[in-house]
């Protein structure tokens, strides 16, 4: 089979061609969904208190809540 050269060429573009998948969302729609994920990080870590090396001190019990207290109100804002 005989290529012409435009084709090489042509053939040589598309391979460099990238494309790259982005989720369609707004500003605000992303911070919620960020903000949803810590908030279920932070209250996993606040029930996960009991097991080996998963203790939460005193300290870092009331910071992890003052947090998830934070991005609640930082939720209802946005929302």
């Amino acid at each position: 089979m005989i290529e012409s050269l435009s084709t090489l060429k042509y053939a040589e573009r598309a391979k460099k061609i990238l494309n790259v998948a982005t989720i369609n969302e707004s500003a605000q729609d992303k911070i919620i969904r960020e903000l949803r994920a810590e908030n279920e990080e932070l209250k996993k870590k606040l029930g996960g208190g009991g097991g080996i090396g998963g203790g939460v001190s005193d300290d870092q019990l009331k910071e992890l809540q003052d947090q998830l207290e934070a991005n609640r109100l930082a939720m209802e804002e946005k929302g």
